[in-house]
């Protein structure tokens, strides 16, 4: 076995102690939370460009509350069972909150999809993509085409 060497400031760091190893004074169980917090965190943050889509903002808001729970989680508990058991709670109501959130996110976001597919398509049928008196025009849109480009744009 090759001895990794680590860092000087981080083996001394507080932060770095309570954050990424094991507390000696919790239960296995609360040490493991601290790894699943992590991969909430990251999705929660990639969660937050749901903002980016207009009006739709609700993948984002699911994003902003994993990112606080996962945050209580790994920054604010204390060692031992009394001491983290309030911010474990109030990590998991907030947690619980942005699954709620997403789950009403998709929803919103298939609907949101359907309702574009279904104005391209409605546009298709009633001629507003093509111009019968325009001499360039050589072929009609191919509305399924339209359709997939729409759909692809938006999933």
């Amino acid at each position: 076995r090759h001895a990794t060497k680590q860092s000087p400031f981080l083996a001394q760091s507080p932060a770095f102690i309570s954050m990424c190893s094991d507390d000696p004074n919790n239960l296995p169980e609360v040490n493991k939370v601290k790894g699943v917090a992590i991969a909430v965190l990251v999705f929660g943050v990639i969660s937050c460009l749901g903002f980016l889509v207009p009006g739709e903002w609700w993948g984002g808001l699911g994003g902003v509350l994993a990112v606080i729970g996962a945050s209580v989680l790994l920054c604010c508990t204390g060692s031992g069972a009394s001491a983290s058991a309030g911010s474990h709670i109030g990590a998991g109501v907030l947690i619980a909150s942005a699954a709620i959130v997403h789950a009403v996110a998709v929803i919103v976001y298939i609907v949101f999809w359907a309702n574009v597919v279904n104005a391209v398509n409605d546009n298709c049928d009633d001629g507003v993509y093509s111009n019968p008196d325009d001499p360039n025009n050589q072929d009609e849109v191919d509305c399924d085409a339209l359709s997939g480009v729409a759909s692809a744009f938006i999933g």
